[in-house]
This record gives C-alpha cells, sequence and structure tokens, in this order.
C-alpha cells in the first residue's frame, strides 16, 4: 500500500484521493481518507495541517486548496493564504490601517492644475515626471491641437505627419469653406496658399469644400479649365469660376 523513495512517501489511496508528504503526519492523513472512503465518505476534513508551512483547508474561499503560512504585514498575526493570492494582510482592518501608514505627497495635475494626492512610490515612477488625476485630462495633454500638449509625454513623431496641420488645426477647419460656407466636416480640406505642402503654418492654410479646392489648382488649355495640383489658379480669377 505504502511505499517510500529516499525521505519523499507516496500512499496509494482509492480515486480520487492521493496525497504526497513528508513524514509521519502524511502517513497519518492518508489513512484517515482510506479509512473515511471505505465506509463511504468521500470529503476531506476541512483542515488537515500537512506541515508547519501548509495546510490543506476550505477556509479561503470553500474550495479545498493548499493554504501557505503567512505573516500579517501589519500585525504579529499568522494566516494560511494560496501562493496565487498574494495575501499580505490578514484582514481588511490591517490593510486599511497600513496603507493609512505610506507617506503620500500633494501633487498638481497639468491638465485642469487640481491638487491630488500621489504616494511617494508613484511619483517616482513617473516617468516624464508630470501627474494627471484623470484619463481625460491626459488625453488633453497628449493632444496636439489647442496649445499644443505637453510636449514631455508627447511621442517624438507628433506633429510631423503629413496630416498633422490638420488635426492641429481643426478649429479653423470647423469654421467651414472660406468660399460657400460648406461645414460637413468630410466636405473640407486645407489648401495651402503658395502651393508649398510641407509650409503647414497656420497663416498658409485655407479651410476649404471639395469643389472649391479644386477652382485652385486650375490651368487653363486650350480655352478649357483643367485640374493640375502642379499650379496654383490666379486668386484674383477666383470670384469668377
Amino acid at each position: 500500500m505504502a511505499s517510500t523513495q529516499g525521505m519523499r512517501l507516496r500512499v496509494s489511496l482509492p480515486a480520487p484521493y492521493s496525497i504526497r508528504g513528508t513524514g509521519l503526519l502524511a502517513v497519518a492523513a492518508a489513512l484517515a481518507m482510506r479509512a473515511n472512503s471505505s465506509v463511504g465518505i468521500r470529503s476531506l476534513p476541512p483542515n488537515i495541517l500537512m506541515n508547519k508551512e501548509f495546510k490543506i483547508s476550505t477556509e479561503w474561499d470553500g474550495q479545498r486548496r493548499k493554504l501557505y503560512r503567512t505573516k500579517c504585514g501589519a500585525c504579529p498575526n499568522v494566516f494560511y493564504a494560496p501562493k496565487h493570492a498574494k495575501a499580505k494582510f490578514c484582514s481588511p482592518e490591517c490593510s486599511a490601517s497600513s496603507n493609512s501608514r505610506v507617506s503620500r505627497m500633494t501633487v498638481e495635475c497639468w491638465t485642469c492644475k487640481l491638487p491630488l494626492s500621489r504616494t511617494a512610490s508613484k511619483i517616482k515612477a513617473a516617468t516624464h515626471g508630470v501627474h494627471f488625476c484623470s484619463r481625460k485630462c491626459k488625453d488633453i495633454a497628449q493632444s496636439i491641437r489647442g496649445d499644443g500638449g505637453c510636449k514631455a509625454i508627447q511621442p517624438l513623431h507628433f506633429g510631423t505627419g503629413k496630416s498633422s496641420y490638420r488635426q492641429a488645426n481643426l478649429d479653423d477647419l470647423l469654421t467651414g469653406c472660406v468660399d460657400c460656407g460648406e461645414k460637413r466636416l468630410w466636405m473640407l480640406e486645407f489648401h495651402h496658399i503658395d502651393g508649398n505642402r510641407k509650409n503647414n503654418k497656420k497663416t498658409n492654410l485655407e479651410p476649404v469644400c471639395n469643389n472649391d479646392h479644386q477652382k485652385r489648382h486650375l490651368r487653363l488649355v486650350g480655352g478649357i479649365w483643367i485640374r493640375d495640383n502642379r499650379v496654383l489658379t490666379p486668386r484674383e480669377l477666383l470670384p469668377l469660376l
């Protein structure tokens, strides 16, 4: 029934009982289980202490688990918890008292300037040294619209893309086409007044609709106006087209 291999002991039991352990305590537990199974009792007693470091118990969540001996981080008590729980305190009261002892500092939200409390570890972990009270405030700081946002947390490529001038000046675009007043966003785009698409300065961008943008890139061939993105229509002729 039982066999030993070095100091390790294995006791063969009818399914579903099988226990590995060391020492006489494991043997006693295994024999108790076999005795119980022979009279039709199929459940393990709630608490069987396997050794000084762990026990098998249902006290954690009602399921039979191996619970390990753990010292509370706030009081002298010792409690048992499964490894995956990574429990540090024996009770919610101990957890609360421990958190209250953690030193906290007051910092300012970069966006809304409201004060907020942070632990010293959180402040140290802030990569760029700026803090936010909410995700909304952080999104505003990361945006290149308005005043350009918080440069410290923006990736290096922000503001360098070919279409970034559209987002950076979206408020101007929403005012509508300078010619016809069209305000549907999907119909609007920016015209580069000097024809240089690399010159994305605010003074060189003109919000226009698709149709009026076409008029700004026309050339006369045989008495017929044709579209040519390489040329600019003389501005004095735009009202006549």
